[in-house]
């Protein structure tokens, strides 16, 4: 399925990895990896300035298989990392979207976007799917995870989540708006396991949001998840939790990440 997909110029975005291809109550979990150096015309790059305008075609031949729509936003990434991880996800969905669906065609699939931002295939049978991506960046360059989720045809809705650990050890305003049992847990926590503990919480609560389609608008404190084992949601307001499952995803050391499906 992945044959043939790899970075046009190796030295400035090295050729994306399959991390996993994991199997979750009938969901499909496929997590990439990339990294770049930062242009050797930039030393000392000033991580606070604008970045240089990035060239997508230097994804070739991802770039090439996006929609016209979607080239067209890749081209206004102003980051290598980032441009990457929005084509690599797209390109990725589409490749498992048609393994599923038994096509060939994968690049004709139209990819929707609904009123919240959430991606959705629209044509029949309705499969549902879902893309995060994670990306670092500093003065060597960048490192980016992309997960995809694609689901059964007419299966429940599907979200994934994943994040770097490190972007949580100054994470305090974000705790402040958890329900309150969350918030307890995580002052239970020793301190030199909160950043890992506060990751953990938020890549399953953000993996419900995104199943949900609502978003983080729908409020952090209106439905409660474990902290710790195993991953599951143990309170939505207007909901049954029983009706979804949750489950941690097998990510690169430094990262977590979670899945959250419907039950039907």
């Amino acid at each position: 399925m992945f044959a043939g997909m790899c970075a046009h110029d190796p030295s400035s975005s090295r050729s994306p990895k399959l991390w996993t291809h994991q199997h979750i109550e009938g969901i499909d979990v496929l997590i990439m990896s990339g990294e770049g150096a930062a242009p050797a015309s930039l030393p000392g790059l000033d991580l606070s300035a604008p970045p240089a305008p990035f060239d997508p075609y230097r994804l070739s031949p991802w770039f090439q298989r996006l929609t016209a729509v979607e080239r067209a936003r890749a081209a206004r990434f102003r980051h290598e990392g980032n441009a990457w991880a929005f084509v690599v996800g797209r390109v990725l969905a589409r490749e498992a979207l048609a393994d599923r669906l038994g096509r060939d065609d994968g690049p004709g699939l139209a990819l929707t976007i609904g009123p919240r931002g959430k991606p959705y295939l629209d044509i029949e049978p309705r499969v549902p799917f879902n893309i995060s991506h994670t990306v670092r960046r500093d003065a060597e360059g960048w490192s980016a995870l992309v997960a995809v989720a694609v689901g059964q045809p007419g299966g429940g809705a599907v979200g994934v989540d994943v994040e770097r650990i490190a972007r949580f050890e100054q994470a305090t305003l974000a705790a402040r708006y958890f329900a309150a049992g969350e918030r307890e847990a995580v002052r239970e926590v020793p301190r030199p396991a909160r950043s890992e503990a506060l990751a953990a919480l938020w890549t399953r609560k953000e993996a419900f949001l995104k199943a949900t389609g609502e978003g983080i608008a729908r409020g952090l404190d209106t439905f409660e998840v474990t902290i710790d084992q195993p991953a599951r949601l143990l309170r939505i307001d207007g909901d049954d939790p029983r009706r979804w499952s949750m489950a941690d995803l097998d990510v690169p050391e430094g990262y977590r990440g979670a899945l959250v499906v419907a039950r039907v």
